[in-house]
């Protein structure tokens, strides 16, 4: 499936920042590339600047993968409890 990102770039990048932000992700360290290119990425209203991105591929693919993530009332409390259960 082609996926144009000049069209709900915006929407998509501050979607997949508030997925990261709170907490509702967890990459595996093994993913090294994910990472480099989540740490070096700068935005300019809401716009990448793919020029100082390592490995812009990767965050582009980590968006497209939460695209059709969402978010529900109860999603903060369901991770704590998931959390606990792992944690024991």
């Amino acid at each position: 499936m082609k996926w144009n990102f000049n069209v709900g770039h915006k929407e998509m990048l501050g979607h997949a920042k508030m997925i990261l932000e709170k907490g509702q992700v967890a990459i595996n360290p093994a993913f090294d590339k994910l990472i480099t290119s989540l740490r070096t990425a700068i935005a300019e209203e809401n716009s990448l600047d793919k020029e100082a991105i390592s490995y812009d591929d990767k965050l582009d693919a980590y968006q497209l993968a939460l695209k059709n993530y969402a978010f529900t009332e109860n999603a903060e409390a369901r991770i704590a409890y998931y959390s606990s259960i792992l944690s024991t």
